[in-house]
């Protein structure tokens, strides 16, 4: 934490990664299946981390990234993925049944976002209506045999 100008500044310090982002790493590798699905469901399993509550003592609120992004994501060199960037995430606590928005009420990259959020349809109160088959884990995805090469 510093101060400059009377401003507090809060600083996030985490691993540096040195393949960086999704996005760089897709421009300058060519991947196997097996490197895709390692990308995939660990980045997955981040946005899963984030999205759960842990209800306990050294618990955590469930957060809404509302930025998520190839640029957003990062590459370990393990070949795993990490969400960052949490400039414009929220919090949802299920103990007061409040979205913590911060100051922030921006979100995230237009490009990115659901067409209802652009356009200010979405209607909270009706979410259940909004879940998809992705969201119920039905999944249809012509994966082929692992072992082979992907040209992308």
């Amino acid at each position: 934490m510093t101060s400059r100008n009377s401003c507090t500044q809060l600083w996030l310090i985490m691993q540096y990664h040195e393949h960086g982002s999704l996005y760089d790493y897709l421009q300058r590798n060519v991947l196997n299946y097996e490197s895709m699905l390692l990308l995939a469901t660990s980045a997955a399993a981040g946005l899963v981390h984030l999205h759960t509550e842990i209800v306990g003592n050294q618990g955590k609120p469930a957060i809404a990234h509302r930025d998520i992004k190839s640029k957003n994501i990062l590459v370990k060199l393990d070949g795993t993925c990490c969400i960052g960037d949490l400039g414009l995430a929220v919090t949802h606590s299920q103990e007061n049944n409040k979205i913590d928005l911060g100051r922030n009420n921006k979100v995230g990259t237009k490009r990115y976002m659901a067409p209802e959020l652009l356009d200010e349809t979405l209607n909270v109160y009706y979410f259940d209506s909004f879940k998809s088959e992705f969201e119920l884990g039905v999944f249809n995805f012509p994966f082929p045999p692992l072992g082979r090469s992907a040209k992308i």
